[in-house]
């Protein structure tokens, strides 16, 4: 089984703007080798493959000046929030998860408590 790592793993803070840059490349080069051959043999939509191969094209530029392809102070702090706000959103989701947890186990006992079930 594959561990999942979460957007909080404090070691991907570690990792200069420039090795990410390059995994990034690493990664688009490898979508656009390889998708065209899952499309054929019908394992990948061409909708899906398109929109992946855009996707991580787009992170590419968020991580480069647009105009120049060089790696840039405000491009390095776009880099930096938005690794901030991915550990926001998944904090918010694993609160939401637990919170609905909760509240299930709340609705029942006191289902249990009155005898029936609670809206």
């Amino acid at each position: 089984m594959q561990a999942t790592l979460s957007p909080l793993d404090e070691g991907a803070l570690d990792i200069p703007l420039t090795e990410q840059i390059a995994e990034v490349k690493r990664e688009l080069a490898m979508r656009e080798k390889v998708y065209p051959s899952q499309v054929r043999m019908h394992r990948m939509t061409q909708a899906t493959a398109t929109k992946q191969v855009r996707t991580m094209r787009a992170v590419l530029n968020t991580l480069l000046d647009k105009d120049t392809g060089q790696v840039t102070e405000l491009s390095a702090e776009n880099a930096r929030l938005t690794i901030v706000l991915s550990q926001c959103e998944y904090a918010l989701r694993k609160a939401q998860e637990l919170l609905d947890a909760n509240a299930q186990k709340a609705g029942a006992a006191l289902s249990k408590i009155s005898g029936g079930p609670n809206p």
